[in-house]
């Protein structure tokens, strides 16, 4: 989708990890960025991992809101999240602000976990192309949440599952933009303009999310059953992990080659 993606990460003193990422869509604009990260009805259609979503509040003169979501996460349970997001332009460069906080109208749910804390913060530009004499839009985020899960575990997550979710995201703001210039159908904009707020649960398919949840719970599964076997300590779960992880990549290519 002519896009590249960096991202690094910084461990904190408790253990915890902040990550922060460089995306550039080559051919889009700020404005185009930013309304698609502030879309959450976009983002229900290539975000696999948003369960369901609401406004909570808005507040009509800066455009900050405050919302729900909850997301369906590989191996661990359900997430939930409240918390609030405000967007401004200042010069050529779009910023997005998000922090976690609580909200009388929506008490947390004793069967789902709620993130605490969370934050996220992007600044969106556009930039000159590759090719000389074109234009790309540059995103830059800083992002951190406590996902209450043991930190190597949920570093392990990221590391093998953020390259898929990338991948959709590329897909999804793709069409999002051609759907935005060709004028087929009406896009929210987040806090920078006007939006409709009505929203749907979103109905998903069973037998996907059945097969990409084994697709990676299962080497984890296995890791923890060969390091039984061993100390049976975390560091043995995630060597084994990730040799699982080989196992069934290996079996997955050799049934392409068939």
């Amino acid at each position: 989708n002519n896009a590249t993606y960096k991202a690094w990460r910084h461990i904190l003193p408790y253990g915890g990890t902040e990550y922060l990422s460089r995306s550039v869509f080559e051919n889009a604009t700020a404005e185009e960025i930013c309304d698609f990260y502030n879309s959450d009805l976009t983002r229900e259609k290539w975000d696999d991992l948003l369960y369901k979503q609401h406004l909570i509040e808005k507040d009509p003169r800066t455009g900050a809101e405050i919302l729900f979501w909850e997301r369906s996460l590989p191996v661990i349970s359900n997430r939930d999240y409240v918390f609030s997001r405000r967007t401004w332009k200042d010069g050529d460069c779009y910023y997005t602000i998000t922090k976690g906080m609580h909200h009388p109208k929506q008490p947390e749910n004793p069967s789902v976990i709620r993130v605490d804390p969370y934050f996220s913060a992007w600044r969106m530009r556009t930039i000159p192309g590759k090719v000389p004499g074109t234009f790309a839009g540059e995103c830059i985020l800083l992002h951190f949440e406590e996902q209450k899960v043991q930190q190597d575990v949920a570093r392990m997550a990221v590391r093998h599952g953020m390259w898929g979710v990338v991948r959709n995201l590329c897909r999804g703001f793709r069409g999002f933009q051609a759907a935005r210039r060709e004028e087929e159908e009406t896009q929210d904009a987040g806090g920078v303009s006007m939006r409709s707020y009505e929203s749907k649960k979103r109905q998903r398919g069973l037998h996907t999310r059945f097969r990409r949840a084994v697709g990676f719970a299962f080497p984890v599964l296995l890791g923890v059953l060969i390091a039984q076997q061993g100390t049976g300590n975390i560091f043995d779960v995630l060597t084994h992990a990730k040799r699982g992880l080989v196992v069934v990549k290996s079996a997955r290519q050799r049934r392409a080659l068939k």
